[in-house]
């Protein structure tokens, strides 16, 4: 009888030693892997170095681009298994859409002006004002971006689009190459997606401009038959000043 309750007491006694080594062990386990994600590495991506030249046919006057705080200090945190979890990689879209219109937009106008700044009215004749948000942006594997643009001349907003576009997938590379091809692996995907939308930006202000500079120099009759035509057929809306007094001053950036 004495021989049976040891044992029991024995094998009780092994449970609860168990139980507690177990739970120092996951505790010890839980404590590694938080250190672990808070002290890996944080990496900052935007483009480095970025140039690249347009084929442009012609140029037009002026434009200001304006972009708010907010959209131009966006960035979006990924962790990538391929790359090593440990690895925090902070995209900093918005700073990527600046570096790709910084390069865009001098190629195509004569004047180029940038502000995060509200842009007040009047400005010089012959200038748009562009405003430009980004709805939407997410890495996985490839980038995705969503773009939209609000085109306004001196007395009303002309066109209003959203673009989005994915940029090349880039996963294969980052699963041979790990943390190191992470960086090249963003930046090429977020160039090649932006590259898609800016191209047909360009396309829709090409088509604006020439119709709006067209519709400018003729003087029309009452039969409704103008030469700015080919801007509505391409989906574009004109909005009247009172349109755009509700829209134009972009509000919440003052400083």
């Amino acid at each position: 009888m004495t021989s049976i309750t040891e044992t029991y007491r024995l094998n009780f006694g092994r449970k609860v030693l168990n139980y507690y080594c177990n739970k120092a062990l996951l505790k010890t386990i839980q404590a590694f892997l938080l250190l672990f994600f808070l002290n890996g590495c944080s990496h900052q991506i935007a483009f480095q170095d970025l140039d690249y030249n347009l084929v442009i046919n012609k140029k037009y006057e002026n434009i200001i681009v304006y972009m708010d705080k907010s959209t131009l200090t966006q960035t979006t945190p990924v962790r990538e298994f391929k790359a090593g979890l440990a690895h925090r990689w902070n995209i900093q879209s918005g700073k990527m859409l600046k570096q790709v219109i910084d390069i865009e937009f001098p190629q195509m106008f004569n004047d180029y002006v940038f502000s995060s700044s509200i842009i007040e009215r009047p400005w010089k004749e012959n200038t748009l004002l562009l405003k430009m948000t980004m709805p939407e942006f997410r890495y996985r594997g490839a980038s995705y971006f969503a773009v939209k643009i609000s085109v306004f001349d001196s007395q009303s907003k002309l066109l209003e689009k959203q673009y989005q576009e994915e940029g090349a997938y880039k996963g294969t590379r980052v699963l041979w190459g790990g943390a190191w091809a992470m960086k090249s692996a963003i930046r090429q995907s977020s160039l090649d997606a932006l590259k898609k939308i800016f191209k047909s930006i360009r396309k829709d202000l090409e088509i604006l401009l020439e119709g709006v500079k067209l519709d400018s120099n003729i003087e029309h009759s009452n039969d409704n038959d103008s030469p700015a035509d080919s801007i509505f057929d391409a989906g574009y809306e004109y909005y009247s000043p009172q349109d755009l007094e509700k829209t134009f001053v972009p509000s919440g950036d003052k400083d």
